[in-house]
C-alpha cells in the first residue's frame, strides 16, 4: 500500500474518504494488531492525511462488506442528493391471501392528508370488491362516488380491479373482498402519493435452498414503530410471519439505527413472495406502509451442498 500511495498521487478535484471497522473479534483476530482494529486491520492504517474519515463502524473485517450502515454511508458520498418525484407512489397496504367460497374479508387502510389513494385488487377470477369510507358510505363499481373512478382489466392472466379516490377523507377506509364462487387467491395493493416509504430487501433476487437469507427493512422517516414484519409465502402457498427487529441482534447492524432485520431459511425451490409491513406513529398521526419483494430459491449446487 505504501508503494501504491507513492505511485498514485492525490488528484486535486477528487474527494477522498476512508472507513474502517473497529470490532476486535473472532478466532483469527491477532492480539499483535494495534487496537482499535477490525480483527485484521488497525484503524490507524486505514486513514489518509488528506482523506475525510467517515464514522468508524463497530464491525469486523468481513462484516464491513455486508453492512447496510456502511452501504448507506458510502452511497451517500457517491450519489448526488435528489428529491423524490412529487407524483411517485408509496405502498400503504399489501394484502396477499386466499378467499373461500362464501367468504368475505376486509382490510382497513389509514389515509391521512393525501390527495389521492388507489385500491387495486388482483385475482384469478371476478371477486366482489367494494370500498367503505371513514363515514361508513359504501362505494361500488355500480355506484361510484363523484370523487372515485373505477376500472377493471385483464393483466397477465389476472383480473385487475381498481378504485382511485381523489381527495379522500382522512381516517380509516375499508376494502371489502368477497366471493360466492370458487376459492381464489388475491392480492390487494393500496398506494398513495409518496410522503415516505418502507424499503424491504433481502440478500439478493435468488438464494440457494436451505441457506440462511438476511431480511432488512427501513422506513425513511422518523417514527414510533409499533410493528415491523414480513409475511413470506412459499411456492406451495404456505405463509409465515417473521418479525423484524432493530436491536443489533437480528442481522440489523446497530441497535436503534433504523434498520430492522432478521433471517429466514427457505426450504422449497421456487418463487417466495415477501410482503413487508410497518405500522406506527409519524408526525403525530397513525400510518401504515408496505413493500413487496420476491426471491427465487434454487437447488444448492454440489459445491454448496
Amino acid at each position: 500500500m505504501e508503494k501504491f500511495n507513492q505511485g498514485t498521487p492525490r488528484v486535486a478535484d477528487v474527494d477522498y474518504y476512508t472507513i474502517a471497522g473497529d470490532r476486535w473479534i473472532g478466532p483469527f483476530s491477532s492480539p499483535l494488531v494495534p487496537r482499535p482494529n477490525d480483527g485484521l486491520v488497525p484503524v490507524a492504517s486505514v486513514r489518509l492525511a488528506y482523506a475525510t474519515h467517515l464514522d468508524t463502524s463497530h464491525l469486523s473485517h468481513i462484516a464491513l462488506l455486508k453492512s447496510f450502515h456502511v452501504y448507506d454511508t458510502v452511497k451517500g458520498k457517491v450519489d448526488p442528493p435528489y428529491s423524490e418525484e412529487p407524483n411517485s407512489l408509496a405502498y400503504i397496504v399489501i394484502e396477499d391471501g386466499d378467499i373461500l367460497a362464501g367468504q368475505h374479508v376486509s382490510q382497513s387502510v389509514v389515509a391521512n392528508d393525501v390527495n389521492e389513494v388507489a385500491f387495486i385488487l388482483l385475482s384469478g377470477s371476478p371477486l366482489g370488491f367494494t370500498l367503505e369510507s371513514p363515514s361508513g358510505d359504501y362505494i361500488t363499481d355500480q355506484a361510484p362516488d363523484t370523487d372515485v373512478s373505477y376500472e377493471s382489466a385483464e393483466w397477465l392472466d389476472l383480473l385487475a380491479q381498481g378504485y382511485v379516490v381523489q381527495q379522500p377523507a382522512s381516517g380509516v377506509w375499508k376494502a371489502h373482498v368477497g366471493t360466492d364462487a370458487d376459492p381464489d387467491h388475491f392480492m390487494l395493493v393500496v398506494s398513495a402519493e409518496n410522503t415516505f416509504v418502507l424499503d424491504g430487501s433481502t440478500d439478493g433476487y435468488s438464494n440457494p435452498g436451505g441457506k440462511e437469507m438476511r431480511i432488512r427493512a427501513t422506513l425513511d422517516v422518523d417514527a414510533t414503530i409499533a410493528e415491523m414484519e414480513v409475511q413470506i409465502t412459499d411456492p406451495n402457498g404456505s405463509r409465515e410471519i417473521v418479525a423484524l427487529h432493530d436491536d443489533g441482534l437480528h442481522e440489523d447492524d446497530l441497535s436503534a439505527d433504523g434498520v430492522y432485520g432478521n433471517s429466514y431459511i427457505p426450504l422449497l425451490e421456487g418463487e417466495h413472495i415477501l410482503v413487508f409491513s410497518s405500522e406506527g406513529i409519524a408526525g403525530g398521526k397513525e400510518f401504515s406502509r408496505a413493500d413487496l419483494e420476491s426471491v427465487l430459491v434454487e437447488a444448492p449446487t454440489a459445491e454448496e451442498q
